[in-house]
């Protein structure tokens, strides 16, 4: 058997001395920004836990010590580990640190002033970790920029030690591998001011083009790895969607063909294999991607602002979607209240089954068509005693918003015996919304409930060129209107007025959707009102801790007091963590900090908000925003807000179990 080993915390490292079966050098350092929460600690804890749930050892907290913040260290019990039947190691563990301002060892969540958690670390015969293992230490209720952990740890300065996406990049996908414990980021569109299919709108002095670029985040390190180019060159708002715990399938998007802003919307695919990266990693003539792979022939299988998820591990489902753009010369798409002429959102739903070499596949079409067809749907997978369900929520259709809830399901056998049925009606129909499994519940949050007529605004026409015009908002680079009189003043308003203000519920246990709005709680003070913010469009929101839901940026209706209702993307960086029960959604203070002073949970950045970002959830409730559309400002009225970071940023929910 393996002899057991100890961990000791010394200042901000975390050192380990273990036996010659395993040696976990386990070392903890402080993000680049952020970091002066470390003077106010008075106590910390340790939790040790096996994230498969195997050791018994280590279940229900009793891996866990505390004891005081201080340079003298702070012992750990022996880490018992997990054996399989061949009396092999087969051991997972995952380490959680957290921090206190109170001197009690049982501090209360009120307390809590930071967190870390590690990735999993594995110890097989063949698999043990190469080096130390970095703990991040972040601050509860506030994001921080991604960091290099190894320059933090040896004493690297705050602004040497932040680690940025080696492209910045909005529209892109961001999707966490479990198989090699890391993030794959692809495409999108970043920022240009020349060349070829660089789209620069009249009047401004940048533009905007296609990322063919790849790269993979590492949270054991913190850093960013460039990656080969994905084949079939720069693609944006396509679905990445992960198979299995090892294989992610890329597909449709858009992609500019020339300089003036058309676009095509594409019909090809291909796929991020972990075999392929591995070999790549020792062979640089290797590739991680498969070879482009053809969605198929025809406009039905052309597909942007889609919606895709894994049923099993090896077949996806590909719902609705776009299947051509049109838009103005300026480069921007077209906005009116002219939208009825918009007749290419899909009804069609597609399969893709990956191959036994899980290298390739083949993608076919499902002979029903869903009753209404949409673009921006959102995709919710269900358990039912027959097998994995999906539920197809919300979306757009000719200008109007979709409240139709389908259920689709018998994925075990044929195309054809899939079958698609009714479950029931968002209360409003929404688009450009979240939907969000918490606690058994179908949380749907904000978005738009109709399209917001601008037709009175000169500087921003619809063109009528072809029939398949259309204001297209999911992922709108949006110009605001000046709200300050006239005709610019009504499109403003009619703006404001399209966002859904309800948190909408739905039991998922149920055969048909129950819809109640959400309550929300009735915290509220100087720092925290329940109604600041009035809705959001191009959020994103996860479930974690299950029964929590975290929901961040995107554009925000805000209202201040008794004067009107502002959208601004400055106050869109705001968090907002709900607690999901009975019908209810509340929203609690972002961070308690002593008697009741309530501090706002946010991204990094000042006022600088962002869209069309990627929220990833990580191991141990870490969260990862990466990328997006910031205005230096926010968004101002008459200003563009098309301006690409290449920020990536860390945060934790502030509040522990």
């Amino acid at each position: 058997m393996m002899s057991r080993c100890m961990l000791v915390f010394v200042g901000a490292s975390l050192l380990g001395a273990c036996s010659p079966t395993v040696d976990l050098d386990l070392r903890a350092a402080f993000m680049c920004r952020n970091r002066d929460f470390h003077a106010s600690l008075q106590s910390v804890k340790l939790q040790i836990t096996d994230p498969t749930g195997r050791n018994v050892e280590l279940a229900d907290g009793l891996g866990t010590t505390s004891g005081p913040f201080s340079a003298l260290g702070l012992s750990v019990p022996a880490l018992p580990s997990h054996f399989d039947s061949n009396d092999e190691i087969d051991s997972a563990f995952q380490i959680r640190w957290y921090g206190s301002r109170s001197s009690s060892a049982d501090f209360a969540p009120e307390d809590l002033l930071g967190y870390g958690s590690t990735s999993h670390i594995w110890f097989t015969p063949d698999n043990q970790p190469e080096g130390p293992v970095y703990l991040p230490l972040l601050e509860a209720g506030r994001f921080s920029p991604t960091t290099d952990l190894a320059m933090s740890y040896n004493g690297g300065s705050a602004l040497d030690i932040c680690s940025q996406m080696n492209v910045g990049r909005f529209g892109h996908t961001a999707t966490y591998i479990p198989s090699i414990g890391k993030v794959l980021i692809v495409g999108g569109r970043t920022n240009c001011d020349s060349g070829d299919r660089c789209v620069i709108p009249e009047g401004e002095n940048r533009g905007i083009r296609d990322a063919s670029s790849a790269e993979l985040f590492d949270p054991s390190t913190g850093t960013y790895i460039p990656l080969p180019s994905a084949p079939g060159g720069g693609r944006a708002f396509h679905s990445a969607t992960l198979i299995g715990n090892d294989t992610v399938l890329l597909a449709g998007g858009r992609a500019f063909v020339d300089s003036r802003g058309n676009e095509d919307v594409l019909g090809s695919a291909f796929l991020f294999t972990t075999r392929g990266f591995l070999s790549w990693l020792t062979d640089v003539n290797e590739q991680p991607w498969s070879n482009i792979l053809t969605m198929g022939t025809g406009a039905e299988y052309r597909r942007a602002d889609h919606a895709a998820i894994s049923v099993d591990d090896s077949r996806v489902v590909l719902v609705g979607g776009i299947s051509d753009i049109d838009t103005a010369v300026s480069g921007y798409p077209d906005l009116t209240v002219d939208i009825v002429a918009l007749t290419n959102t899909l009804p069609g739903v597609l399969t893709f089954d990956l191959n036994g070499s899980r290298d390739g596949g083949s993608f076919s079409r499902v002979g029903v068509p869903l009753s209404k067809p949409r673009a921006g749907a959102k995709l919710v997978l269900r358990n039912s005693q027959q097998g994995p369900e999906i539920l197809v929520v919300g979306g757009y259709d000719a200008g109007n918003a979709v409240g139709a809830i389908e259920l689709l399901r018998n994925f075990g056998g044929s195309n054809d015996q899939i079958e698609i049925a009714s479950f029931g009606n968002l209360q409003p129909a929404v688009f450009g919304h979240s939907a969000t499994v918490v606690a058994d519940k179908l949380v749907v949050y904000g978005g738009l409930s109709r399209f917001p007529d601008f037709s009175s605004e000169q500087r921003i026409a619809c063109s009528q060129r072809g029939t398949n015009a259309f204001c297209y908002l999911e992922h709108l680079r949006l110009r605001i209107p000046n709200e300050s009189s006239g005709p610019q003043a009504a499109a403003f308003d009619s703006l404001d007025l399209a966002f859904a203000e309800e948190v909408q519920v739905i039991a998922l246990t149920l055969e048909q959707a129950n819809v109640v709005n959400g309550q929300r709680g009735d915290e509220q003070t100087e720092y925290y009102d329940k109604n600041l913010v009035r809705g959001r469009l191009w959020h994103e929101a996860v479930s974690i801790r299950g029964n929590a839901l975290v929901v961040v940026g995107g554009l925000t209706k805000v209202v201040f007091e008794d004067r009107p209702s502002k959208i601004t993307l400055s106050n869109g960086v705001d968090v907002e963590l709900c607690l999901v029960g009975q019908n209810t959604v509340c929203n609690l203070p972002s961070r308690l900090v002593g008697g009741n002073e309530r501090k706002r949970f946010r991204l990094h950045g000042g006022d600088s908000g962002r869209a069309d970002f990627q929220l990833t959830s990580l191991p141990g409730d870490v969260l990862l925003v990466t990328g997006g559309r910031i205005g230096n400002d926010g968004i101002d009225p008459g200003r563009s807000t098309q301006a690409a970071t290449s920020v990536g940023q860390l945060g934790v929910a502030p509040f522990i179990r």
